[in-house]
């Protein structure tokens, strides 16, 4: 930017605001520091804080009310402590972990998380949607979700296509159903015969 500029035309090339106090240089552009961090932000896997437009890691985002800020711009309406990017909102407020676990909110059944969208109430519990059953395998007299049906005694991720036994009504893959002793094995096929 080896130019001479009139104080008038000397413009950020994005916003055309003056540039008479200071000015970044970005790709051979004059911008203002506002538009400088934006185009930052854009080529990078991070985001603009809302309260200081400063850069914020992707790791340290804290979203409220659908903006992007730095967690230490907020305290724990609770216990008034300074928040991490692991606050959560409920009721348009933010809330440590520790208090938002002591409002009650419902935990998931499977991945033990808060439960801030829709929640489904199954069996005693609290699921997220996407937690809840999502795909039924029938084997052994009885109904398994998708991503809890393994061998019962190595705990193998299975599906209906895999090859399996049943064994004291629970799934047993062929690789441990062949360690079985072979006259047990003898007997169940006995079993299972005479069940049909």
């Amino acid at each position: 930017m080896q130019s001479s500029w009139h104080p008038d035309c000397f413009t950020c090339q994005l916003c055309g605001l003056a540039l008479t106090d200071a000015f970044v240089k970005n790709l051979g552009r004059a911008l203002c520091k506002d538009c400088n961090a934006k185009e930052r932000v854009r080529g990078a896997a991070r985001f603009l804080c809302n309260r200081c437009h400063d850069i914020i890691e992707a790791d340290q985002v804290l979203r409220f009310k659908g903006d992007n800020y730095h967690p230490y711009h907020f305290n724990c309406t609770g216990c008034r402590a300074e928040l991490t990017a692991e606050a959560r909102e409920k009721d348009d407020q933010l809330y440590c972990i520790r208090c938002f676990d002591k409002l009650g909110v419902p935990v998931c059944a499977r991945c033990r998380r808060p439960i801030e969208e829709r929640v489904v109430h199954a069996i005693n519990k609290a699921w997220h949607v996407e937690h809840f059953v999502d795909e039924c395998v029938q084997a052994c007299c009885k109904s398994w979700c998708s991503a809890h049906f393994q061998c019962s005694v190595c705990d193998r991720q299975m599906n209906q296509k895999t090859k399996f036994y049943e064994y004291d009504l629970k799934p047993v893959c062929k690789p441990c159903y062949e360690k079985f002793p072979t006259e047990l094995r003898k007997r169940l096929a006995k079993i299972h015969k005479l069940a049909r």
